[in-house]
Parts: C-alpha cells; sequence; structure tokens
C-alpha cells in the first residue's frame, strides 16, 4: 500500500510529479462541453485511426466488458498520446456515438465490417497512430482495439490532453482501498494518497475521489481546489458529509436528506461523461448511502442527474449527480456517486457499470495552474497541401512540361501546446526542378518561422524552415514552394507531393501533408481555403498526397493559305513573287505564281499572325495583307493597281513597316 502523502507542491513536485508528466498547460476542452446541453464537434476522423471501444459488444473479449479498456486509454496518455473522446451530443441512454467499418487488431485480428461504438469510445488522432501502435500491442490484457477502414464524421466531445493523476483521500477513511484496488484492476497506476489538510487550490493532481469520509474539517480545501479546476469524486458517506456541511453545498443550497429507496434507475442526461456506460447500474450497491433528495432548498452551480430513481413519487431521488464550479476553463466538476461496493472485479454488469462511472470521471478534463509541471496540454498539429500553375508558358490553360507550379503548404496547430524546433520537409518529385525563392508567412500568437535559403527540393536540403521556428497553439505556419516542370518530361503523367512536419513536442511523430480541394474543410474544424486556381484534389479516406496532372504540350497544328495574284483586268499573273511573314517569329516563305496567278502556302503554323506581300516587275500591289491564321485560308485574292513605284519585299524598311502593322 502506498503510503500517505501530505501534497505540499514543492515537495511532490520535486519528488513524485516529474515521473508523471513534464509541463503544464490548460486543457482544449471549453468549459461549455462539460454539462448539457453541449455543441456538437463534428470531427472527420480518417481510415487507419485507432478506436478502443467503450460498449459491452465490441469490448467484451472479457465479459462482460473489460475495464482495463480504461487501463490502455491512460496508458496512452501517459505516454504523450492524446485521445478523442467521442461522446454523441444528446444523445439518449445506449444510443450509438458513431458507426464505421472498421477491423479488430488486438487482441486477435477480426476482418473489417461495419461496427457501431457507443458509450463514450476513445480514438487515437491519426497523426499519432505509429506511435499508438507499439503501446497498443504491448498493452495486451485482451482489450479490443479496432482500426478504421473507412473515414467517418464523429462527434468529438473532448480532446483529451491531460495525463490523469489522481490523489485519494484517506483522513478519516478506512475505504480508500475500494477507489485504489479499482485503479490497480484497471491498470492505472497512477495515483497517491493525499492528506486531507494539505488539500488547496494549487494542488498538482487532477482529480481527487472519496470513497468514503466522515470528518467535515477539510471541506473548504477540497472546495478551494474544484473553484481552480480540479475534479471531486464524492462517494457513499463523502455525499452527505460534504454536501451537508454549509462549507460544502457543491450541488444543493441546504444539502441531501438520505433515503436509500433503492428502486430501479433511469439515466437522465445520458450524453454527460460520467454516464458513459451501457446498461443499468445495481440501485442496491449497499453501503451507508445509495439514494438521496433534497432536505430542502434547490440545485445548485448547474447541477444535472445521472442515475434517478423510479417509480411513483420517487422521481426526485438520485444516485448520481454532477455540478461544476469553476468558470474559467474545463474541470471543476464535482461527482456524487452512491453505494459502496465499487471496489475491484466484479463480475456483473450493473456493478461494472458502477465503476465506469468512476473512471468516468478519471478522464474529465480539468484545468490546473501552469506552475504544476502536469502536462495538460498537447500539440494537435495537421498539415494540409495544395497546388496551382503559376506560369503557363504555352498560354493553354494546361499544365504542361515547362510550365511553372507552386505548391502552397499549411500546417496548423489547434493543440494546447506548441511545437518547438518545429520543421517541415519535402523532398520533390522526380520530373521538376526548384524555381526559389520560398515564400513563408505565419500567424497566430507567437508563431515564428523563416524560410531555408539552402533548400533545393533534393536531399540533404530538403528542410523548408530555417532553424528554431515555433508553431504557437492556434498558429499557423504557410510555405510557398515554386517549382518548373522539367520540359523533358514525359506526359502525360501526375505528379504527387507530400510534406511531413515534426518538431519537439510532437515526440517524434510525423505529420504527413493531406491534399486539399477547392471546396474542402480541413478536419478538426480547421478551414483551410486553397489559393483561387488550386488544382482540384480527390480526397481520400486517409492523408493523401497532392497530385497535378501533366499534360503532353499541344502539337503546333499546320494549316494552309491559297489564293491567285490578278491584273487589274481580272487575268492571272505568272511569276510573281508572292512572300509570307510570321509576325510572332519574324520567319518568312516566298513562292512564285504559277502561269495562271495561283500560289499556296502549305504548313503554316496556326494561331500566329501572318502578313502577305507580292512583288512583280511590272505591277504594284497593295503593301500588305495581315491576318490572324487559325484555319486553312482559301480564295485569297490580290489585284495590282497600275504601276506608279515599285518596291522590293527584300527592303527591310519596308518589311519593319509591315511588321509593326497592327
Amino acid at each position: 500500500m502506498k503510503s500517505p502523502l501530505s501534497i505540499n507542491f514543492p515537495r511532490f513536485f520535486g519528488k513524485l510529479l516529474l515521473a508523471f508528466c513534464t509541463t503544464a498547460i490548460l486543457a482544449t476542452v471549453t468549459f461549455a462541453q462539460d454539462l448539457p446541453p453541449t455543441v456538437a464537434n463534428l470531427q472527420s476522423i480518417p481510415a487507419g485511426s485507432y478506436v478502443i471501444p467503450m460498449d459491452n459488444t465490441n469490448q467484451a473479449v472479457v465479459s462482460p466488458f473489460n475495464l482495463k479498456a480504461y487501463g490502455l486509454a491512460n496508458r496512452l496518455l501517459q505516454n504523450g498520446i492524446p485521445l478523442l473522446w467521442a461522446i454523441k451530443s444528446g444523445k439518449s441512454k445506449d444510443a450509438t456515438d458513431f458507426t464505421v467499418a472498421a477491423k479488430r487488431i488486438q487482441p486477435s485480428a477480426v476482418a473489417s465490417a461495419s461496427k457501431t461504438f457507443s458509450a463514450g469510445p476513445f480514438i487515437v488522432p491519426i497523426a499519432y497512430s505509429a506511435q499508438a501502435l507499439p503501446i497498443i500491442n504491448a498493452f495486451g490484457n485482451n482489450v479490443a482495439v479496432f482500426e478504421t477502414t473507412a473515414a467517418a464524421t464523429v462527434d468529438i466531445r473532448y480532446t483529451l490532453t491531460h495525463k490523469p493523476l489522481i490523489a485519494v483521500g484517506i483522513a478519516n477513511s478506512g475505504n480508500a482501498t475500494i477507489h485504489k484496488n479499482l485503479y490497480d484492476f484497471a491498470m492505472i497506476p497512477n495515483y497517491v494518497d493525499v492528506d486531507d489538510s494539505t488539500v488547496n487550490a494549487n494542488t498538482c493532481v487532477t482529480v481527487v475521489t472519496q470513497p468514503h469520509v466522515e470528518a467535515t474539517n477539510f471541506i473548504n480545501n477540497y472546495k478551494t481546489f474544484v473553484q481552480s479546476g480540479g475534479n471531486l469524486l464524492l462517494q457513499c458517506h463523502a455525499v452527505e458529509t460534504y454536501e451537508n456541511a454549509s462549507a460544502g453545498r457543491f450541488q444543493t443550497t441546504l444539502g441531501w436528506d438520505r433515503d436509500d429507496i433503492n428502486t430501479t434507475f433511469t439515466y437522465p442526461n445520458a450524453d454527460m461523461p460520467f454516464s458513459q456506460f451501457i446498461g443499468a447500474v445495481d440501485p442496491a450497491p449497499s453501503g451507508y448511502m445509495e439514494d438521496w433528495q433534497l432536505s430542502s432548498g434547490a440545485l445548485q452551480n448547474g447541477t444535472f442527474i445521472s442515475l434517478q430513481n423510479s417509480g411513483g413519487g420517487n422521481t426526485g431521488h438520485y444516485a448520481a449527480t454532477v455540478s461544476k464550479l469553476y468558470n474559467g476553463g474545463a474541470g471543476g466538476m464535482v461527482f456524487e456517486l452512491g453505494g459502496h461496493n465499487y471496489g475491484a472485479g466484479g463480475s456483473t454488469l450493473a456493478s461494472i457499470n458502477g465503476q465506469r462511472m468512476i473512471l468516468n470521471a478519471v478522464f474529465q478534463p480539468p484545468t490546473r495552474p501552469q506552475a504544476c509541471g502536469i502536462q495538460l496540454g498537447f500539440p494537435l498539429v495537421y498539415g494540409y497541401k495544395s497546388v496551382r500553375m503559376t506560369n503557363d508558358v504555352n498560354g493553354n490553360n494546361q499544365i504542361n512540361p515547362g510550365d511553372q507550379i507552386t505548391w502552397t503548404v499549411n500546417y496548423v496547430n489547434i493543440g494546447s501546446v506548441g511545437v518547438s524546433n518545429f520543421q517541415i520537409a519535402d523532398v520533390l518529385p522526380a520530373g521538376v526542378t526548384f524555381a526559389g525563392p520560398l515564400s513563408v508567412s505565419f500567424a497566430g500568437g507567437v508563431t515564428s518561422a523563416t524560410a531555408n535559403g539552402s533548400y533545393n527540393g533534393v536531399a540533404p536540403n530538403q528542410n523548408l524552415l530555417g532553424a528554431g521556428a515555433y508553431l504557437a497553439p492556434n498558429g499557423r505556419i504557410t510555405v510557398q514552394i515554386p517549382v518548373t516542370i522539367n520540359p523533358n518530361l514525359v506526359a502525360p503523367a501526375t505528379l504527387s507531393n507530400q510534406t511531413n512536419a515534426s518538431g519537439t513536442e510532437l515526440n517524434a511523430a510525423i505529420i504527413n501533408s493531406d491534399n486539399i480541394d477547392s471546396t474542402t474543410i480541413g478536419t478538426q474544424g480547421t478551414i483551410i481555403p486553397p489559393p483561387a486556381g488550386s488544382v482540384s484534389q480527390t480526397q481520400g479516406a486517409g492523408i493523401d498526397p497532392t497530385t497535378v496532372p501533366i499534360i503532353a504540350a499541344p502539337t503546333a497544328a499546320n494549316a494552309s493559305v491559297t489564293g491567285s495574284v490578278l491584273s487589274p483586268g481580272g487575268n492571272g499573273i505568272s511569276r510573281a513573287t508572292v512572300t509570307i511573314y510570321n509576325a510572332n517569329t519574324l520567319e518568312s516563305r516566298s513562292t512564285m505564281t504559277n502561269q495562271f496567278g495561283y500560289f499556296t502556302f502549305p504548313d503554316l503554323e496556326v494561331g500566329n499572325f501572318y502578313y502577305l506581300s507580292v512583288w512583280h516587275k511590272r505591277y504594284q500591289f497593295p503593301s500588305g495583307i495581315g491576318f490572324s491564321l487559325d484555319e486553312d485560308v482559301t480564295g485569297l485574292q490580290i489585284v495590282a493597281e497600275p504601276a506608279q513605284s515599285i518596291w522590293s519585299p527584300r527592303s527591310s524598311s519596308k518589311i519593319d513597316e509591315l511588321l509593326i502593322k497592327p
């Protein structure tokens, strides 16, 4: 048994907390989600995400429910891997949280099928999948884990970004083992004993649980703890002791009356985290205080009912209630639970569900002082990439060899911890050449970044950012990478490109960029609009590279110009010199009319502007005819004028005059 510990901050921090955590920050949840009514927070969960089911169907390898699923969730958090807690807003008792195609990967493989998840499943964010998998595989204990094989839109109540650290109250209580044995059974070892006299607003734990207490000496201590954002669970006798003392009153204005009517429960407010379980809770779990009602007065501090007695006249009797005493952020929750027998083990679902309520309270996000050093935050970094044409060499509005394209990369951090030494790497695909320079911009808090002047897209110079970049919470770093498509690239072809990001606080996680099309809203609610004119992308279920189709450059089409040179009387003039000038290339071609005055220029490149002139020693002709050649020209007639003066098409001044005509 762990020895009692008086939680004095400097000693506690120095000797114990460093074993559990390294840095401190407020949780990334909003306190509006702690009590009903909550707001749906729909997020896209890609294929390849890991799900720890918390329902009795998918988590029943150990029947009827494997409590060690909580232990795995805790193990992941303790190893720096955040979790998404999926709880559908406003759902009814035992209702589905989400459905998705998924395969089971632990404790044995089961083929993919449509799976319904309920009772508040935990999801590993896709960016942390690689880190999480070895922890999942090593944990064992017949905990079921699924991997999604399709994308799903899921209502995420919280992104859990705290490492739970539990204190068990022991003053005046011989029943502390009730909770400690439960935590041990669930494989949650991160708990300590706490002397009630030392608890205060600066106590560096995330939740205190009181399985039994009769003394009222230190209620004010716990009130300051809760009012600073810590969470408190009161069970059995502790409910009456803390609620009925005038110093307490966490949920009522005048306290509770113990009644223990032990009727079957109903389950209002089934979307609260405290209420995440499937099936019934034992209405008579023994103990000093099982059910209660208002002695007089009223509910306060936003108290909501989790377990309510049923039957005529019993709806004002309760066995589990929840309130909130902190308005500055997450936490400050007080959970009150009737009954006694919620220790280790338990083979009946009704008993296990009572245990689950205690464990649910452990995962409720808190707010603790920055100075505690309890890591209550993680970076949550996502990358998005788009591509557009920026130099259309052929002017055909298609991306061809020789054109220039620009990849735009956005990395955002929607977590509560910044990422120092942030770096984005991009190895350019074969077939393109870096055209430079990089363009780097940033926004949000103290985010900062510079361009790496040595970047060329080829290892070892694939880093886009200069050393020391920082991606702050709610920050964004944008990089534009201009490249030229090699003129000799064999087209048609498709170029794929994907960046990856890293940083100190990402704990070796590599964050790949996903593509983004013109209508995409980034996952986690972050809107990343692509630049105008970006190439449309196909959004797959996973993290997809950004692609760009390369079209073969158009082959110049040919056309011909045919006509006749006529005398003023309309007769054909033979042996007249007809010259055609390409105004775009300054090239010229000449031919002579036949005996009937006809001429032809075959194989002329379309899309150019041409001038045509005629010379003959006996006739004078108009100074020139200009036209754009888009298709064959036939039947052109050039009629001579009575000779006045003779000029030669070989005269450079006359050619210049022709070429500058509009």
